[in-house]
């Protein structure tokens, strides 16, 4: 991905994970983009064996015609020592086959140990062995694939362990030497804020902002003392003032990305899903 800067004001996208026509129709008129998680869309099939959607794939195929499709995975666990998820890389290869897709992006986390899998995501020690090995997997999605790549900065639900890289440097390591792109996830670093008292000043100065092509916002809750990754509510004014204060930085973004997972659309409502998406448009000025 190029690092020339560009002009334009960036888009809106939403997160669209479940068979929801009427969410679907509430949302499109104030995005450009879906965002769309194979592993969420994806259903067990008689055999036991994971496939996509049908009836989301069919949504994707019919929307792609005049907005843009971009896959989020959870699952590839690209950090995981042994090897990326096989399983993960079949969902992708099933979407990719069937819907146009414009770029495709993973957490920079593991989820799975020892073939063991952890039901919560976990950072990558930020050492150069690591370093290594996320380059490498990186270079072998961008050579099968031939779609621009991202990686997405996760919340740190334990504290460091030893790192050999600041969460910039190791950031700006991994796009330098593959050429990938980076989405910024500021809920994240909000999380690590209120968590481990991350320095989000420091982290953004230091961070190459040029490589990152997509910023995520979100909401969730405190639990047990502890600010967790869950989409499960409307933005704060909080990381909108923030997601404002990185907009006015020379950068590359094509699009904010609203996150609500398929659980919290009931509880957040159609209506308020609409009027938070007009919210967050009109707050960052988007296109």
């Amino acid at each position: 991905m190029s690092d020339s800067t560009q002009h334009h004001i960036p888009s809106l996208c939403y997160t669209y994970d479940s068979d929801d026509a009427v969410l679907l129709e509430r949302v499109l008129p104030y995005v450009s983009f879906i965002e769309t998680t194979p592993d969420t869309i994806a259903r067990m099939d008689e055999q036991g064996h994971a496939r996509m959607h049908p009836g989301i794939i069919s949504q994707l195929q019919q929307i792609s015609a005049t907005k843009k499709i971009v896959a989020h995975g959870v699952g590839m666990s690209i950090g995981t020592y042994e090897s990326i998820s096989s399983d993960y890389l079949f969902l992708l290869d099933e979407l990719i086959r069937q819907v146009d897709i414009y770029w495709h992006s993973e957490h920079l986390g593991y989820a799975v140990a020892d073939g063991e899998f952890l039901n919560v995501m976990l950072p990558v020690n930020r050492n150069k062995e690591q370093l290594d090995m996320i380059c490498d997997r990186i270079d072998f999605l961008q050579e099968k694939y031939k779609l621009p790549f991202l990686i997405e900065n996760i919340a740190h639900l334990l504290p460091d362990y030893q790192p050999e890289y600041s969460e910039a440097q190791f950031l700006n390591e991994i796009t330098k030497r593959t050429g990938c792109g980076l989405i910024l996830d500021l809920y994240n670093i909000k999380c690590d804020q209120y968590n481990f008292n991350f320095d989000i000043p420091e982290f953004l100065n230091e961070l190459n902002l040029l490589s990152a092509r997509e910023i995520h916002i979100a909401n969730g809750s405190v639990f047990k003392g502890r600010m967790v990754d869950i989409h499960s509510n409307t933005v704060s004014d909080e990381v909108l003032k923030l997601t404002k204060d990185v907009l006015q930085r020379p950068h590359n973004i094509e699009f904010v990305t609203f996150e609500l997972m398929p659980q919290a659309v009931a509880s957040v409502g159609y209506d308020g899903i609409e009027q938070e998406l007009i919210r967050i448009k009109n707050y960052l000025q988007l296109a």
